[in-house]
This record gives C-alpha cells, sequence and structure tokens, in this order.
C-alpha cells in the first residue's frame, strides 16, 4: 500500500489542531481501500480542511463555502464507480 500523501506538501496546520491526524486517518483508509490517486476526488471548501486537497496526490475539486456535499454528491451521481 502506498500513501496518497503528496511528499512535496506536508501537512501543516497550528500546534493542536487534529486536523492532522484527520489527514493521516484519511490517507490511511485510502490506501487500505486499496485506492490509486486517479481513483480519489476530494472535495473541499473553505477553512483549514480546504487545505486538504493540497496534501494528497489525487483529484481534487475545491468549492464554495458550504457546498462541497453538493459537489461530492454530483461527482458520486456523474461517476459511480
Amino acid at each position: 500500500m502506498t500513501s496518497l500523501l503528496n511528499p512535496n506538501r506536508p501537512p501543516a496546520f497550528c500546534p493542536g489542531c487534529a486536523h492532522e491526524r484527520v489527514v493521516a486517518t484519511l490517507d490511511r483508509a485510502l490506501t487500505e481501500l486499496g485506492l490509486t490517486a486517479t481513483e480519489v476526488v476530494l472535495v473541499s471548501d473553505i477553512g483549514c480542511s480546504g487545505l486538504f486537497d493540497t496534501f494528497f496526490q489525487t483529484h481534487a475539486l475545491h468549492g464554495l463555502h458550504g457546498r462541497a456535499l453538493t459537489y461530492a454528491t454530483g461527482l458520486k451521481l456523474a461517476r459511480p464507480e
């Protein structure tokens, strides 16, 4: 299993922030599922979680405030696999 994290953009958050653990857990889940970078689209919007798509070597869609779920739903409907 190969990490999908971008070695050129390591996660960087404020001291004590739990987002770094979320990034590590997401990476572990994606690799345990056996997904490749071309099979994953990370969808995010504003805020610190909006940085997540830069930390991974996957497809990404960075949208407007509060619209991530809408975009992700559209992607899944268009590409159910």
